[in-house]
């Protein structure tokens, strides 16, 4: 059965974030971690992956703000932890030119469909 998203383009949700597979139990292997660019320390871009996959899995897919509750509990996370200054943009398809301190860029996707970009400015 497919999934529809309710928003303007009415995309059907990737497999991973049907309806059912969100629990609050589900364990972070599910996912599949893509790292299209980094520049960043390997301990920092593991905790913001670790991160995200937190927000992904108490999240509800299904929600209208999904994404932008996705960027808050990461931006919020990398504040508390690295100090403030920290951006995030999660999606489907964006486009960015930023700039950013050395060693504090990623862009990578937890789940197909949800691609998500942190950087300190």
């Amino acid at each position: 059965p497919e999934v529809r998203i309710p928003c303007r383009f009415n995309a059907p949700l990737p497999r991973c974030c049907w309806p059912g597979r969100h629990t609050s139990v589900m364990a972070k292997t599910e996912f599949k971690t893509v790292v299209f660019s980094e520049d960043m320390e390997d301990e920092r871009l593991e905790m913001v992956i670790n991160t995200a996959k937190d927000a992904m899995a108490v999240t509800d897919p299904k929600a209208r703000t999904s994404m932008r509750i996705f960027a808050e509990y990461i931006r919020s996370s990398m504040d508390k932890t690295y100090g403030k200054g920290w951006n995030v943009i999660c999606g489907r398809s964006f486009g960015a030119f930023v700039s950013h301190e050395l060693r504090s860029w990623a862009y990578f996707t937890i789940c197909p469909g949800v691609n998500i970009l942190v950087w300190r400015g």
